[in-house]
This record gives structure tokens, sequence and C-alpha cells, in this order.
């Protein structure tokens, strides 16, 4: 596989998403999604697809060398309850998504973007959420992770600032689903990683 850059810029990413009905792209739909914003390598992405063939998934991604490899582990393993797209995730929720469809958001390690002057980079902030948020469902679930304590507490804030989430557990999740490519380094580097859970009050 090629090189793939940890950091790709999401400013020039300026590929168009065709208006589109999720209930039109998958043969089992039931009237929600759960949405996962940057699938990586797809670690998370096809465990969880497998463990809950009831589910239809939409996945995110902008590093198309990830797209491609997940996109051949997907179809080796046969999974029908799963749609992969090459596009930011701002364009996906404009363009695709009816309103109150999503039940569940995956964000595991974003982007730091550790330079003060690219945090408007930092895919968590306040015009994300509204843009997030007629997407959602009543009691929608957005769980996050990173292993940079800066970003942590820079997510934290933002939610904080949004009276229309507030933060719960699910330890259940994290011990039954929770594996990404991400996680696996950051054990291995010795760092702290931070899992937080919102639900949406809604």
């Amino acid at each position: 596989m090629p090189r793939v850059r940890i950091h790709t810029n999401p400013f020039h990413f300026y590929k168009k998403i065709p208006v589109a009905n999720p209930a039109n792209l998958f043969a089992d739909f039931h009237g929600k999604l759960d949405l996962e914003i940057g699938v990586g390598q797809g670690a998370f992405l096809k465990a969880y697809a497998e463990a809950n063939p009831q589910k239809s998934i939409i996945g995110v991604e902008i590093r198309k060398p990830w797209i491609e490899k997940v996109l051949i582990d997907l179809e080796n393993a046969n999974l029908k309850n799963v749609l992969l797209l090459y596009a930011k995730a701002e364009l996906i929720l404009e363009n695709f998504m009816p309103e109150k469809i999503i039940e569940n958001v995956f964000i595991f390690h974003p982007d730091p973007w550790f330079k003060t002057k690219h945090y408007k980079r930092r895919l968590i902030n306040l015009s994300f959420l509204q843009d997030l948020k007629p997407k959602l469902s009543s009691n929608a679930k957005i769980y996050v992770t990173t292993d940079v304590f800066d970003l942590f507490q820079d997510i934290k804030n933002v939610f904080k600032n949004d009276s229309d989430f507030k933060v719960i557990q699910d330890d259940l999740f994290w011990q039954k689903y929770y594996q990404t490519h991400w996680q696996v380094a950051t054990q291995n580097l010795g760092r702290n990683e931070h899992l937080i859970v919102y639900e949406y009050c809604k």
C-alpha cells in the first residue's frame, strides 16, 4: 500500500457528493444509520458491521489509499450493511443524509492539528455540531477517542458549550466493539487513550 499522509488537509478536499437517500442504498434498511468519520484502516468498521448485521453503517474517509484497502476488506467479508464513502464528513452531512437518521457517530483519533493556526482544521467544532445535530435521532450517541490530551480538552470544551449534549457512560461498547489500528499504535507507544461518549438530548 502506498504511503498515506496522516494529516490530510480537509480544506483541500472538494469532491462533491451527490444528493442521495440512504434508504435506496442498503438492501435491508430499517430507517436509521450509524456513521464512522475517519475509518482509517477499517478495523472498527469491519468488526462492527460483522457484529451488527441488522445495522446500516456508513464509513467516511478522505485518505484514498485507505479507502481502497478497506473496500477490499469489506468485499472479502461479503458485508452488505456497510457503505464506504471517499469524502469530507461535512459534505456527507450537507448533501447525503436526511434529518434525524443517525443513531451513533464514531470519531476515533481525529487529526489533532497541533499548531494553533491549524486548530480550525480540527473536525469537532461548534460549526460541525450545528451541521450534525439535525441529522441525529433522539438520544443519538457520539463516541470519541484520542491520545492527544490537548485535543481531548478542546473536544470537551466544544461539547460543553452546547447544552444539547451530555456525557454518558457506555462501558459495554468500549469492551465489546472498540478496536482500531490507532488504538494498537497508542498502546504500543505507551500513550494514554482518552475516551468519551456524548448523548444528544433531543
